[in-house]
C-alpha cells in the first residue's frame, strides 16, 4: 500500500482535505517553488493521491447447491484434521510424484488390513454364489442357461417317480411333445 495515497468515504471529504491544502500551499509564500511549480501542479497530485472508495457491494445469499458445496468442502477439511482437503501437490514434477507416492502408500497402509479380512457374511455371500454358479467365473449367457423347467421336473421325480406330473415336467423339460401328449390323453380318459 503506499504511504501517499489516502482514502476517504465520500466526495465531501476529499473535497475538505483539497481546500486543507490549497491553505497550506498559500502559507508556504515564497517557498512555494521548492515544493511545486504551481498551485494547480501541487493541488493536481493532492487530488491524485486522494482516492474516494466505492461503495460496498452486498453480496448475493448463496443458494442450496452452493451452500451444500461450502459447507461439503467446509465439513471435508475439518473431518480428521483436514485430511480429505483437496491436496495442492508441488510445481516440480519429481516433488510431486514422491508426494502423490507417498500418499499412495499411506493408504494402502490404511485400508490394506481391511482389503485381506474377508467376513462372515462376505465368504457366505461367496460359498452360495459358488454353489449355485458351480465355479463358473463367467457368467452363462440367458441362451446357454438350463432355465427352471429341469430343476422342477428333477425335484418332482425325486418327490414322486411315478406320477403323472413328474413325468410330464420331465417330457416338457426334455422338449418331449409326444410324451406330454400321451400323458394329456391319458389324464382326458381318465376325467
Amino acid at each position: 500500500m503506499n504511504p501517499f495515497i489516502r482514502k476517504v468515504k465520500t466526495e465531501a471529504e476529499k473535497d475538505a482535505l483539497l481546500l486543507e491544502a490549497a491553505k497550506k500551499w498559500d502559507d508556504l509564500d515564497e517557498n512555494s517553488d521548492l515544493v511545486s511549480v504551481s498551485q494547480e501542479d501541487f493541488l493536481a497530485g493532492i487530488a491524485n493521491s486522494i482516492i474516494v472508495e466505492a461503495d460496498p457491494i452486498e453480496p448475493r445469499a448463496l443458494t442450496p447447491m452452493q451452500k451444500a458445496d461450502v459447507d461439503l468442502e467446509l465439513d471435508l477439511a475439518s473431518l480428521c484434521g483436514g485430511t480429505y482437503v483437496p491436496r495442492q501437490y508441488s510445481n516440480i514434477e519429481a516433488f510431486a510424484g514422491m508426494e502423490k507416492a507417498e500418499e499412495r502408500q499411506n493408504l494402502q497402509e490404511l485400508l490394506g488390513p481391511a482389503r485381506r479380512a474377508e467376513s462372515q457374511l462376505e465368504s457366505l455371500v461367496r460359498g452360495i454364489v459358488q454353489k449355485t454358479v458351480g465355479n463358473r467365473s463367467v457368467p452363462m449367457r440367458e441362451s446357454e442357461r438350463p432355465g427352471i423347467m429341469p430343476a422342477i421336473a428333477a425335484r418332482a421325480a425325486e418327490l414322486d417317480p411315478g406320477s403323472d406330473v413328474a413325468i410330464v415336467l420331465a417330457a416338457f423339460a426334455s422338449g418331449n411333445l409326444e410324451g406330454m401328449r400321451s400323458i394329456a390323453r391319458s389324464l382326458a380318459e381318465a376325467a
